[in-house]
């Protein structure tokens, strides 16, 4: 699987957002694990936001 590395500015909404993300979900082995959990389900969500916003714009 590739892995791409995704940067972005953490604002004080995205971390609360992350930590609600994490304590809606269960048990994980360390923090890494939950961090990497959250941005993954988090990004998911953005992109799809984005892209419908976008291609809204275009039309």
């Amino acid at each position: 699987m590739k892995t791409k590395v995704v940067n972005f500015r953490a604002t004080e909404q995205l971390i609360k957002d992350l930590e609600e993300i994490i304590k809606a979900d269960g048990h994980y082995r360390n923090k890494t694990e939950v961090i990497n959990e959250a941005l993954r389900k988090f990004i998911r969500g953005y992109w799809r936001r984005n892209i419908n916003v976008n291609m809204r714009k275009k039309r």
